[in-house]
């Protein structure tokens, strides 16, 4: 992960981060998107795809709210780094998971 060094690329990082908050999320397709941090606190996301997606840093509950993901994709995921949290997932895929 290359940091920013000035303002412009603070904003564009920073930007670029998905923090999803006391959100329902139903059928999102993050497939494919390299981000720096992913972050959900007491959402549920249900039937969404993270397919393929290339994740820096990965927080899937944080906060002391659970989040739960009900029939999601992760297949072929990559993560750098994993924070733990309260967080359920339900007949969800895990096909080729990279770490």
């Amino acid at each position: 992960m290359k940091y920013p060094t000035n303002h412009e690329e603070c904003e564009q990082f920073c930007a670029s981060m998905i923090f999803v908050e006391k959100e329902t999320v139903i059928g999102r397709d993050y497939s494919g998107i390299k981000t720096p941090k992913f972050e959900s606190h007491g959402s549920t996301f249900v039937n969404c795809r993270f397919d393929s997606m290339r994740i820096d840093c990965a927080s899937f509950a944080s906060g002391k709210i659970q989040s739960v993901y009900k029939e999601c994709s992760f297949d072929g995921i990559q993560i750098k780094m994993v924070l733990g949290g309260m967080v359920r997932f339900e007949k969800c895929s895990f096909i080729l998971i990279v770490s």
